[in-house]
């Protein structure tokens, strides 16, 4: 196991070595059943808080955890039996199960042994795929709401399907998301998501209990809206099959994916009986305010909206030079790597049911294309750096002090050689400087 297995297995042997039980539980089981390496290791035990740091003396044992409290020995947590959410009181591993959020994560094992408790059937629904909670649906949502967010991530992990009676009491009680549930635990469930194989089963799980419109409604306007006549699905649709196609070694690339085209929402019109939608990737305000009310940051939110500004701006294996060299400037003044927009153009195409997929051979012009003004022999500038003359040789030229002439200047020369990498010399940046039409009266 990643999370320090010597260490988990000598944790385990010395509760049991002063006659305390000791389980591994929780999510840790659910993944070894699946054949999965854990990522994170709880181990469970009745013995209460002060013998576990009378046991674990020379250890490094921190106090964590709000709900209930925990012990990290060297970094594994240690539990006491649960009775409650606020309760420390040592009470049966059953009992202790029960209070966990769906049966599969509800499972404790022996490592000894080899012994497995399941008193709610989670090996069952772990075999059949079905998401259900543990005992009380209403109870165990009352308790934490954000369990609805976490059951539809958890469909998603395992590509299941809802118990009928959870599915109504999480429908019955979605308002309790918005109501109680903290954004930043959202977020991260929605994170989390995106490392799976094909999270549009969690977006659509979110949206059918109907809670995806109190938690991204600008992607839930999307739901049963026309994509127009270039595509043969709905808007929603397309950026599910968008999101799906991305890596899940790019998590913000991905949600980048499903969140592309919801400005569509905003700029459907009809026009002579054709569904059209400009300047949607523009219309961004619904959705920047969604990832405002998540706790992005400021980074993120910087970075996900340059990249939806920019998907409709496509290389094409007949582009001109010049073409490239803007679309690459674009790239670099708004900070996008061009890979990441090809990532995205690719899995946008994928997402198209009436358009085929880019071929290898189109791919391999549209690189080529991006490589040889990247590095052909005379590499273009794309931004302000790449100028073969600085600001200081501006003043110097002009011979003005600095202010805003200076930034004016090197924008127009930076647009001069965007349409030709030839002029990127002093000698010719310097010229251009000197011409009248340039060498305005604002430089006096």
């Amino acid at each position: 196991m990643r999370h320090g297995a010597k260490t988990i297995d000598s944790i385990i042997h010395k509760l049991c070595r002063n006659g305390f039980e000791a389980y591994i539980a929780g999510g840790a089981v659910r993944d070894l059943l699946q054949g999965y390496e854990p990522s994170d290791v709880d181990v469970v035990t009745n013995a209460k808080t002060e013998d576990i740091r009378r046991i674990f003396r020379g250890f490094k044992v921190v106090a964590a955890g709000k709900s209930f409290k925990v012990n990290l020995v060297d970094g594994i947590e240690v539990a006491t039996y649960r009775n409650s959410a606020s309760s420390q009181k040592p009470v049966s591993l059953e009992t202790d199960l029960k209070r966990r959020d769906l049966t599969i994560n509800s499972m404790a094992l022996c490592p000894y042994s080899g012994d497995l408790t399941d008193p709610f059937g989670g090996l069952r629904d772990l075999k059949n795929k079905v998401i259900r909670f543990t005992e009380s649906p209403e109870a165990r949502i009352k308790e934490d709401p954000c369990r609805i967010v976490r059951a539809c991530r958890f469909l998603t992990k395992i590509d299941g399907v809802f118990d009928q009676n959870s599915l109504k009491a999480m429908r019955h009680y979605k308002n309790l998301v918005k109501a109680q549930v903290a954004p930043e635990r959202i977020r991260l469930e929605i994170m989390k998501t995106l490392e799976y194989a094909k999270p549009s089963i969690f977006f659509n799980a979110l949206q059918s209990i109907g809670v995806l419109a109190d938690i991204l409604p600008a992607l839930n306007r999307c739901m049963g809206l026309d994509g127009g006549p270039y595509h043969n699905e709905t808007v929603f649709a397309h950026c599910m099959m968008v999101g799906d196609a991305l890596s899940p070694q790019r998590k913000r690339l991905r949600l980048v994916g499903f969140l592309h085209d919801v400005g569509k929402a905003e700029t459907i019109q009809i026009h002579n009986g054709r569904v059209r939608f400009i300047g949607h990737e523009k219309s961004l305000d619904r959705m920047m305010a969604d990832l405002k009310t998540l706790k992005f940051t400021i980074n993120e939110q910087t970075h996900i909206k340059a990249l939806i500004n920019l998907h409709m701006r496509r290389i094409k294996t007949d582009s001109t030079p010049k073409a490239v060299r803007r679309f690459l400037a674009a790239c670099q003044k708004k900070q996008i790597d061009y890979t990441d927009h090809l990532r995205l153009a690719i899995a946008d195409r994928k997402g198209n049911l009436a358009k085929p997929d880019y071929t290898q051979t189109q791919l391999k012009v549209i690189c080529k294309r991006i490589r040889t003004e990247l590095f052909g022999t005379q590499p273009g500038a794309f931004g302000l750096a790449d100028l073969a003359l600085t600001g200081r040789d501006v003043m110097r030229i002009l011979k003005v002090s600095q202010g805003p002439v200076i930034g004016q200047t090197l924008k127009k020369l930076l647009a001069a050689v965007i349409d030709n990498p030839r002029l990127n010399t002093p000698e010719h940046l310097t010229a251009m400087i000197l011409e009248p039409r340039m060498n305005t009266n604002e430089h006096q």
